[in-house]
């Protein structure tokens, strides 16, 4: 929780948040975070969808790129939440 508010506190965005941050913070604040990361782009987060599929995500981002930010994580551009997989939707198509 200390972290996650830290984080707060400074103005970072959800987006800027390390996976090693991610990792280091309780399931309730992990959840939160989730929940901030749909709300930032426009996403429903209390779609059941989403909140599970972006986490899913997220863990197995962060399980490949350790140093990484949770922004990178997903595919933003979608109207619900997409993986970054070349066959989701994404801004480039």
């Amino acid at each position: 929780m200390a972290t996650l508010l830290t984080l707060r506190a400074c103005g970072a965005s959800p987006d800027d948040t390390t996976c090693g941050e991610y990792a280091s913070i309780d399931a309730d604040d992990q959840t939160s975070t989730i929940r901030s990361l749909l709300d930032e782009h426009d996403l429903d987060d209390d779609d059941t969808g989403n909140l599970r599929s972006l986490w899913r995500e997220v863990r197995g981002y962060c399980g490949a790129e350790p140093d990484g930010k949770l922004g990178d994580a997903a595919d933003w551009c979608a109207s619900s939440w997409a993986a970054k997989y070349p066959d989701s939707i994404s801004c480039d198509y």
